[in-house]
């Protein structure tokens, strides 16, 4: 089971409505930990580089918020190389992102490479890349495969 959960797969819980108001608060996803590369154990290197994030697909990932490591839940907006227009009122004050604020209008960017940009669904209640920058590569944990709790939310993930 250590095995399993250290190389292949495991459950990790999305707080608030990171995936979408239909999916509920404390929802248990199975993240398959392989799809993006095996990873190493207890290091966010892989062994392998794996397959790269679909525009759509909702994944798991490592951010530092105030110097904390946390896990968030959000849906790959952008892949590398595509241009992202975002309001300067959803701009945090990442440095990746630009925050001039002497224009009223949307700011465009482009996604670097080894990176995406991954959004919540409501970014009061959960932090995302409007807030956070970009999310590299090697903080991707995986894709979600499905929901396996509460039963009433059971079901398959794909992009």
């Amino acid at each position: 089971y250590t095995l399993w959960r250290l190389f292949i797969g495991r459950s990790y819980r999305a707080y608030g409505a990171a995936l979408g108001p239909e999916f509920g608060h404390k929802s248990h996803l199975y993240v398959n930990r392989i799809a993006f590369g095996i990873p190493f154990p207890l290091t966010r290197l892989r062994f392998t580089a794996g397959r790269v994030p679909l525009r759509g697909e909702f994944v798991v990932y490592y951010a530092n918020i105030a110097n904390e490591v946390v896990i968030l839940a959000g849906q790959v907006a952008g892949l590398p190389g595509d241009i992202v227009a975002l309001k300067r009122e959803a701009l945090g004050m990442h440095s990746e992102l630009p925050a001039d604020t002497a224009d009223e209008g949307p700011v465009s960017c482009t996604v670097p490479e080894n990176a995406f940009f991954v959004v919540s669904h409501d970014d009061r209640l959960m932090p995302d890349s409007r807030s956070l920058g970009f999310v590299p590569r090697r903080d991707l944990i995986g894709p979600v495969s499905g929901i396996w709790w509460p039963p009433r939310l059971i079901r398959r993930m794909r992009p």
